[in-house]
């Protein structure tokens, strides 16, 4: 995913648990209300049917995996 400065997906679920990687710029992943700010290298679980969302606190890439 690729995600412009300020560009965000709203608070959603999963069914499965999702892994993310930060490979460049900066970004907040909120898990259950809490922010994890994510740089390049960075990585977090983001746990199956926990309220999560993503936002580019600049533009920021990132992969996700999602396990079911």
């Amino acid at each position: 995913f690729a995600f412009a400065d300020g560009e965000e997906i709203s608070t959603h679920e999963s069914g499965g648990d999702a892994f993310v990687v930060c490979i460049n710029g900066k970004g907040i992943i909120t898990i259950d209300g809490v922010p994890h700010e994510l740089c390049e290298g960075d990585a977090i679980l983001m746990p199956a049917k926990h309220p999560h969302a993503v936002l580019g606190k600049e533009d920021f890439k990132m992969l996700l995996t999602v396990v079911f």
